[in-house]
């Protein structure tokens, strides 16, 4: 496999320089620098401002740094360990593990008729209304049939829409309605609506704002101090999180007004850093290793590790949708299930890239949140991490291109797909 001139720019970026024609092996074959500084040269190589980014290894978290700048030209810019981050479509997967929550609780079930359980807003009549209501599982696992598959968020001074009018697409809600466009059931296609849906769902059951349902449910167990789906408005905190930023040709470019905003919280809305959610994805996979984690029992972190339908990002059954997370497969055709060896999430919102990847025995993964849209960044952290650390191969099968991003997090437009 030809080296990208990506890789060859980050060896020479340790070495104090950058050419095209760059010819030192890339930086993640050199077991001289720390890992940080691998990061640190990928973040020059690449153009993205800052990062935070956490390490597991051995079921524990090993590493934890923040990197570069929480936004270009302003002052004291640096990011440290605790500077958060968007972490955009991750905050499904602590939606999902919410609910298994609730699911252990018996206050629903995975078969739950979704409508049944609604109180204030109600998922639209629809061709299959009667014959095939929307489930819980169907909503974590994106095969509802619901549209919208992502948000465009809002701008500083924006008004801002409750969910109900979000999932009604009524002004000042910038998306469509949500609502049934196919038969539920019937296969995958990613949708934050759904995950929208799924918010009003667990503010009905549980009677709470969301925000303070996941401070109560997951952050005050797992002391995850510096994370919140409170909105942090730009005029609250800015000087405290990292801005986004939009990357060409290594140039980073603020985001008008600093950062959008993202009512829909379950969706996109998890501000965090790679500690914290290190320390979520670890405990998952202590409820996986032994049944010693916080959160979910083994039998609830198995359900949503284990597949459900096959989803359209990869040809050749690399990647699965499991109950809130995508399984990767690392063997050659996809068929064998016992292959689903990693369990991950990306996210993108406008200026922010994320992704975690972890595996669900070996006790070990990694956490990137960053402040600038550059994909090619998000993969050569995760490939330095890989070999530094030893992975298991595979993992590989399930790496996103530009393309993937676009195709899973694209906004939404006006006619249903």
């Amino acid at each position: 496999m030809k080296k990208s001139h990506i890789a060859l720019c980050i060896a020479a970026t340790l070495n104090f320089g950058c050419s095209a024609s760059a010819q030192t092996p890339p930086s993640h074959a050199n077991p001289d620098i720390s890992f940080k500084q691998q990061v640190e040269a990928i973040l020059k190589a690449t153009g993205v401002p800052g990062a935070s980014v956490a390490v597991i290894k051995d079921f524990a978290v090993v590493d934890a740094f923040g990197v570069g700048v929480r936004a270009v030209d302003v002052e004291d810019p640096q990011v440290t360990v605790d500077t958060p981050f968007q972490a955009a479509s991750i905050s499904k997967v602590l939606a999902a593990t919410a609910t298994m929550q609730l699911i252990e609780l018996e206050d629903l079930s995975l078969d739950t008729k979704v409508n049944q359980r609604l109180k204030y807003w109600h998922i639209p009549p629809h061709p299959w209304f009667n014959e095939s209501p929307v489930t819980v599982e169907e909503l974590l696992s994106h095969t509802a049939g619901i549209t919208v598959s992502g948000f465009s968020g809002y701008q500083a001074g924006d008004t801002l829409p409750t969910v109900d009018t979000i999932l009604d697409g009524i002004p000042p809600a910038n998306s469509n309605a949500v609502v049934v466009y196919r038969k539920p059931g019937n296969r995958f296609r990613y949708s934050g609506g759904g995950y929208t849906v799924l918010q009003r769902l667990l503010m009905d059951v549980r009677g709470a704002n969301f925000s303070n349902l996941m401070l109560n449910t997951l952050f005050d167990p797992l002391k995850m101090e510096r994370s919140t789906f409170r909105m942090c408005l730009a005029e609250h905190c800015t000087h405290q999180v990292a801005w986004g930023h939009q990357v060409s040709n290594g140039k980073a470019t603020l985001v008008s007004g600093e950062f959008y905003d993202y009512p829909e919280k379950a969706a996109a809305g998890l501000w965090s850093t790679g500690k914290d959610l290190a320390t979520f994805v670890l405990d998952i996979q202590k409820s996986l290793r032994d049944d010693s984690g916080t959160i979910l029992n083994q039998a609830s972190a198995q359900t949503m590790t284990t597949r459900t339908v096959e989803t359209d990002l990869f040809s050749g059954g690399a990647a699965w949708e499991g109950v809130g997370v995508f399984l990767c497969n690392t063997g050659k055709d996809g068929s064998d299930a016992s292959k689903d060896n990693y369990f991950f999430h990306p996210g993108q919102n406008t200026g922010y890239l994320s992704q975690f990847f972890a595996h669900k025995s070996g006790g070990y993964g990694l956490v990137v949140l960053s402040n600038g849209d550059s994909v090619e960044f998000i993969n050569e952290v995760t490939r330095a991490a890989a070999q530094r650390y030893g992975w298991e191969s595979g993992y590989q099968n399930c790496e996103f291109s530009t393309e993937h991003y676009h195709r899973l997090f694209r906004i939404p437009r006006r006619d249903p797909w």
